[in-house]
């Protein structure tokens, strides 16, 4: 940590020799091992609920630069910064991260493990959140179809990605499969929250203003 670095240590030795000395340093601090990562994560979620979200992210960032004799224990580091990147709001870097983790979680668990899930979701979402359709469409996709239906907490984050989806069609310019995918989720809200319900009156908006660009397409 910084707190633990000598600040007159730069001035003892020639300048050539900080990077050298620099690198042993960090070989020299304790790995990260998967003993070491719920007690971390607990730490993070302490801090984020406190809105403490750069030491949350520095936390994390820091078991990284140890775990690196460990891929995966670093994948699983890698997920938790992508999540709190999110919760921060930085939502370029959690969406790069979430994906390039969701391939490599691909490469060993199958398409319905709920680490591969959660990366394809959330990767999806923070791609929607900078305006990337054709990066979230891919994810949102690969989600909804793999998602377990039995699940109530699943079922309502397909509904919320069917609407994404909807929304992504349509900044891409793709109407009409827009306004298609937004009138076969209004079933599903109906039943989840009612006929007169705010959902269902904000989706019949989204749908109202696609009718007159298809009609004219």
């Amino acid at each position: 940590m910084e707190e633990d670095r000598d600040s007159t240590r730069p001035f003892r030795r020639p300048l050539l020799a900080a990077p050298a000395r620099h690198r042993d340093r960090a070989s020299q601090r304790d790995p990260f091992t998967q003993a070491d990562f719920n007690p971390l994560r607990g730490n993070v979620h302490a801090l984020l609920d406190e809105d403490r979200t750069t030491e949350a992210i520095r936390l994390i960032e820091d078991g990284l630069d140890r775990a690196g004799h460990d891929p995966a224990v670093a994948l699983e580091l890698r997920r938790l910064l992508a999540a709190a990147l999110f919760y921060a709001g930085e939502y370029t870097r959690a969406a790069q991260l979430f994906d390039a983790a969701g391939r490599d979680y691909r490469r060993y668990l199958p398409p319905t493990d709920p680490y591969v899930l959660d990366c394809a979701y959330q990767a999806g979402h923070a791609y929607a959140e900078i305006g990337k359709p054709d990066k979230a469409l891919p994810q949102l996709r690969f989600y909804v179809q793999n998602a377990p239906t039995a699940d109530p907490d699943e079922t309502a984050k397909v509904r919320e990605s069917r609407f994404v989806i909807g929304q992504m069609l349509a900044i891409a310019g793709e109407l009409d499969e827009a306004q298609i995918e937004l009138e076969q989720i209004r079933p599903l809200l109906i039943e989840a929250f009612g006929p007169n319900s705010t959902q269902v009156s904000n989706l019949d908006k989204q749908i109202g203003r696609l009718k007159p660009m298809t009609e004219e397409g």
